[in-house]
């Protein structure tokens, strides 16, 4: 006899919330890499006033920044939200997500500090927290 979803158990009806959550937040974060790559260079060229721009895109942690670090990031600015949004928010969840995302930062401002002076790196740290700031946005709206 066939299952239907309301005998299901609740581990399996979590379990595909959960893959849901991340194809959407995978898929609204590849959605703002243009956003991203926008922020980068507006940071870049207009506050930095970096004029030579390929090292910053061409380099191998530009890659790493986009498909690790701001994925990351991202997916913490959308978990911040969901967590607001259900009041879950308490003093705990709150230090313990701004210590995740502290650590991440110092990670990838290292990373970047192998192969960047200090205003490229101030770039990407920039850009960083505005990445931060669009998985905040795309988890304001969000719903199962």
């Amino acid at each position: 006899m066939k299952s239907s979803t309301k005998n299901q158990p609740l581990s399996d009806h979590l379990s595909k919330n959960r893959e849901k959550l991340k194809e959407d937040v995978l898929l609204f974060y590849s959605e703002s890499i243009p956003d991203i790559l926008e922020a980068l260079y507006d940071t870049a060229y207009f506050e930095k006033e970096i004029r030579r721009l390929e090292p910053l895109f061409e380099s191998p942690f530009h890659y790493r920044f986009i498909e690790f670090h701001g994925m990351n990031l991202f997916f913490e600015g959308f978990l911040f939200s969901l967590y607001s949004k259900a009041n879950l928010l308490d003093d705990y969840l709150r230090e313990d997500l701004s210590e995740g995302v502290k650590t991440r930062l110092d990670a990838m401002t290292e990373d970047a500090g192998r192969l960047f002076n200090e205003a490229e790196v101030e770039c990407f740290t920039l850009t960083a927290y505005k990445i931060f700031e669009f998985g905040t946005i795309a988890g304001k709206d969000y719903s199962f």
